[in-house]
């Protein structure tokens, strides 16, 4: 007997589906399928998933979600159902970036799993988010699934895209390894305004699969590195380096950071002929500071110099040249 030819269909994932589906309101469809998936990846040895992308469980239904908008309000939302199905887990796969190696968890793999797929109801990590709790609870009062991230009893995969209001849904990014309710909130956000961002600069969204490293969260090691590379070579000022750091943590950007730097005008000033008038001009307009500094208190007038061509320069003057150029002007005055 060949054991591929008898595949044996687990009743309990079965009544679980038909629960969850009563309880999203979907209808229940009388007659449903299994297809085969074929894809060769390692954390699916046999070379195909067993899963229901025609004729699924269930179909429509709603569920309706509450969360607190921006201005503290309880607001409700419903999501719309597009179908339920049934289907094979896969293995997990490890990334292990230093020994460059991928280890393979085969534990779940071939398990029964429950997929809930949802219209395109989502503006926000917020409601995604808000809308993933409500179902988590749901699957726990009903006793189909723990519901734990951590433990890995539930996922999520977000598909993105972004459209202007008269137009159609536009090209879409799917996101996967999103571990947490936290990770989901901030995964949409930041792939929205990431596509956004290309758009706005003429560029084109790519269908593709991507991920979020909530470890390592919005700021990736490359874009550290440029940043840590900016302030250590002058690029610019230290000051204006923390506002990028706070920039990516926030998730507020998506471009580059010296192209950061260039659009906000945070080029730190290295040029001793722009500097130097600006020193004149201090130097004219504290005569009391330079008084201070004949009479041998150098370096509070220098420092109290230093601070007011730096406002002058709005924090882009480079201080180490800007204290050179100021002690060079003073001394010059002190030979006359």
């Amino acid at each position: 007997m060949n054991i591929e030819d008898h595949k044996v269909l687990n009743g309990e994932c079965v009544r679980a589906g038909v629960k969850t589906a009563i309880a999203l309101n979907s209808k229940i469809n009388k007659v449903s399928k299994f297809d085969r998936k074929h894809y060769f990846y390692a954390d699916l040895p046999q070379g195909y998933q067993i899963t229901q992308q025609r004729q699924p469980l269930a179909v429509g239904g709603e569920v309706e979600y509450i969360l607190i908008d921006q201005n503290n309000r309880y607001v409700t939302k419903t999501a719309r159902i597009t179908q339920l199905q049934l289907e094979q887990d896969s293995g997990r796969s490890l990334h292990d970036e230093e020994g460059r190696q991928s280890l393979i968890d085969l534990n779940r793999a071939g398990i029964g799993l429950m997929e809930i797929v949802t219209e395109p109801d989502f503006e926000n990590g917020i409601d995604c988010s808000s809308f993933v709790r409500e179902v988590q609870l749901m699957m726990r009062q009903l006793q189909v699934c723990l519901g734990s991230f951590r433990e890995g009893a539930l996922r999520v995969d977000a598909n993105i895209s972004v459209h202007k209001p008269s137009e159609p849904l536009g090209v879409r990014s799917e996101v996967k390894n999103l571990g947490s309710l936290k990770d989901l909130r901030n995964a949409v956000d930041f792939e929205i305004k990431r596509q956004k961002s290309v758009l706005k600069n003429g560029g084109t969204v790519i269908n593709e699969t991507r991920t979020f490293d909530s470890e390592s969260g919005p700021i990736s090691p490359d874009i550290l590195a440029e940043i840590v590379d900016i302030k250590e070579s002058g690029y610019s000022t230290v000051a204006y380096c923390s506002q990028l750091v706070e920039l990516y943590l926030k998730q507020d950007i998506t471009e580059r950071p010296k192209t950061v730097v260039d659009n906000n005008g945070w080029r730190q000033i290295v040029d001793t002929e722009t500097l130097k008038p600006v020193c004149v001009k201090i130097l004219k307009e504290n005569p009391k500071l330079v008084k201070k500094y004949f009479k041998g208190k150098e370096d509070k007038a220098l420092s109290s110099l230093l601070m007011k061509a730096l406002n002058e320069t709005q924090m882009k003057g480079h201080p180490v040249l800007m204290k050179k150029i100021f002690t060079e002007l003073l001394e010059e005055q002190k030979q006359k």
